[in-house]
């Protein structure tokens, strides 16, 4: 049996409980034992993704938009635990360039047969200023 943690972030714009309860019974269906976590506050999901990896589940799943699932693969990058994802944000960039289902339903249902494929991660270093912007790309 595949054990996943769904979190969801209920501030993200297009999540709401019945999806996510939805979400829940499309993987438990499909013979997942699912558990739910639901983010507070900044930071939550990569901590309950660090939570999760040493926990050893299998597979984690993201309901929010792009910020939540950053967090997640961040916690889990280079462990081999999968991160299925729900669109819920705004923007869903990451879910679009996938062609990820947008209905929440749907895409828990993709996730019954996916399987996992490595995507290119990139990474950025602060900086000591909070704006940065290329010479001449802006007047003065």
């Amino acid at each position: 049996m595949t054990r996943a943690l769904l979190i969801t972030n209920p501030a993200a714009a297009r999540t709401d409980a019945r999806a996510v309860t939805a979400i829940r019974e499309t993987l438990r269906s499909g013979g997942w034992d699912v558990e739910v976590l639901a983010t507070l506050g900044p930071r939550d999901a990569r901590r309950f993704a660090v939570e999760a990896r040493d926990q050893k589940f299998d597979v984690l799943v993201c309901y929010g938009g792009d910020g939540t699932a950053m967090q997640i693969a961040s916690a889990i990058v280079g462990t081999g635990i999968p991160l299925g994802l729900v669109p819920g944000g705004t923007g869903n960039i990451l879910a679009g360039n996938l062609r990820l289902p947008r209905n929440p339903a749907n895409a828990a249902r993709a996730l019954l047969t996916a399987r996992p494929h490595a995507i290119d991660l990139g990474r950025t270093a602060p900086t000591t200023s909070r704006w940065r912007r290329a010479p001449g790309s802006m007047p003065s």
